[in-house]
């Protein structure tokens, strides 16, 4: 019985440090998320304008007289 008052004050332990440092742990979690979400965004915009100047080469070199 005793180790439930452990885990107890273990818990509230823990919420009285990250209370004190100012850690919001799930609002934490939320912006890893975001952060990742943004990466692959920012891999997506890369790849189309890419391809974006890769079609406007394509349109030079054919507007420029290849018959």
């Amino acid at each position: 019985m005793l180790y439930v008052a452990y885990i107890c004050g273990a818990i509230i332990l823990v919420h009285f440090i990250l209370y004190y440092l100012n850690i919001d742990v799930f609002n934490w979690f939320n912006q890893q998320t975001q952060h990742t979400h943004h990466e692959k965004i920012t891999i997506a915009d890369d790849s189309i304008e890419e391809s974006i100047n890769e079609l406007k080469k394509l349109n030079e070199y054919i507007d420029n007289g290849h018959q």
